[in-house]
């Protein structure tokens, strides 16, 4: 769990630059990116028991609300649910 939500600590860190970075080198940087951050979330989130998932959605959502609106714009949406 700590590893997932020092993870996300750091994306939410580099988020914009990361999207801004990506959406310079074109449509399919961003598209690769977020596929990146989807499936590194669902492989160690898939990894959590269940009864403790609760601690690392409050670490998850306010990261998916901050990507959500940029990916918007290039007409991409990031999974609601990871498991």
């Amino acid at each position: 769990m700590d590893n997932l939500k020092q993870y996300l600590a750091r994306e939410m860190d580099h988020l914009q630059e990361e999207i801004a970075r990506c959406a310079h080198e074109g449509h399919a940087r961003l598209t690769a990116y977020v596929h990146e951050v989807v499936s590194h979330v669902r492989k160690e989130y898939g990894t959590i028991h269940h009864d403790f998932r609760h601690d690392i959605d409050d670490a998850l959502h306010p990261f998916v609300r901050a990507l959500d609106p940029s990916l918007h714009a290039f007409h991409l949406r990031m999974p609601r649910r990871f498991s």
